[in-house]
């Protein structure tokens, strides 16, 4: 009997001894699951809070800054090199009519012709180049009844230069950087910017946008044409190129009073690219050109609003007119 107490005793330590061990193994097992899940979850948790501390300095909205001299020299080093690119000759040979339009133009002009433009209206175009668009515009306008003023802004002064003696009084372009023109007193029609934001350094949007404000009246029309997101993605590394995400567009524009009216891709303009859509609708996949998956361009049109209310996520008003 004793010596069957005393080799149950010594069986009972020896399993207490193993099932210790695993449990310290199990500890220690747990310990480091948690400790990698705080790590990961910390390293997570930091990496959302710098993409978001990034959109909030991209997208803040109350700080429009004049530009440095500092920004001003980059760009105007940038501006020369241009300039003896042949990118900047066709421009104005363009303008002149020497040389067929833009494989964008006429889906842009179909796209105003139908959903903008009418008799009289004045027309501010920035990022106008040597004023091939404004020409076809204001050729569509004298068709309808006649044209308003219209005006050109350019970074590029060779542009301005070439347009000022093209178009003469029929027309006005200024030199400047339209993140912060400011040279003239009216209020226009119709805005246009032919492939132009996507060119605009991030933190000047507002002031993009601010100009854009400055010279709209309630209902003037702003009309964007810009490379899809996809596209952009490829474009990326080019200087002063980037993505422009649909809702920067759109948020930015509402914070000025401007409300989207139309938004569609562009399946008119032929670059000869006809690709492959992934995942979209089957409605785009007629589109001419396509690139990265999607279509190249689209079409972006807003208006300012009477009301800015309309703008404001707020209760309906009981016993509001419809009218």
């Amino acid at each position: 009997m004793v010596v069957a107490l005393d080799e149950f005793n010594l069986n009972y330590s020896r399993c207490r001894k193993r099932d210790n061990l695993h449990v310290r193994r199990l500890t220690f097992c747990i310990i480091i699951m948690i400790c990698t899940y705080f790590v990961l979850n910390r390293v997570e948790l930091q990496e959302r809070d710098d993409i978001q501390a990034s959109q909030a300095q991209i997208l803040k909205l109350e700080n429009c800054q004049r530009l440095t001299a500092a920004q001003k020299n980059e760009l105007l080093q940038e501006v020369n090199a241009y300039e003896k690119d042949q990118r900047f000759a066709r421009k104005i040979a363009e303008a002149k009519g020497e040389i067929e339009l833009d494989a964008r133009f006429p889906a842009c002009l179909a796209f105003l012709k139908t959903k903008v433009l009418t008799s009289g209206q004045s027309v501010l175009d920035l990022g106008s180049a040597a004023g091939a668009l404004l020409r076809v515009i204001g050729e569509v306008l004298d068709t309808d009844g006649g044209r308003g003023r219209m005006v050109g802004v350019e970074l590029v002064g060779g542009w301005v230069r070439a347009a000022k003696e093209i178009f003469g009084d029929k027309m006005e372009f200024y030199n400047s950087d339209i993140t912060e023109f400011d040279e003239i007193d009216f209020k226009f029609d119709v805005i246009t910017l032919l492939d132009v934001v996507e060119h605009v350094q991030p933190e000047r949007y507002d002031c993009l946008f601010s100009t854009i404000e400055r010279y709209s009246h309630p209902e003037t029309a702003v009309y964007f044409h810009v490379p899809s997101p996809e596209t952009q993605l490829l474009d990326a590394d080019q200087f002063f190129e980037n993505v422009v995400p649909h809702h920067v567009l759109v948020g930015g524009m509402a914070d000025h009073g401007f409300q989207l009216e139309h938004f569609s891709f562009d399946t008119d303009t032929d670059c000869g690219s006809k690709g492959e859509i992934d995942g979209k609708s089957t409605r785009n996949k007629d589109a001419k050109c396509i690139m990265n998956g999607a279509p190249k361009y689209t079409h972006f049109l807003f208006r300012q609003v009477k009301n800015p209310n309309v703008l404001v996520v707020e209760r309906s008003i009981k016993g509001a007119s419809s009218t």
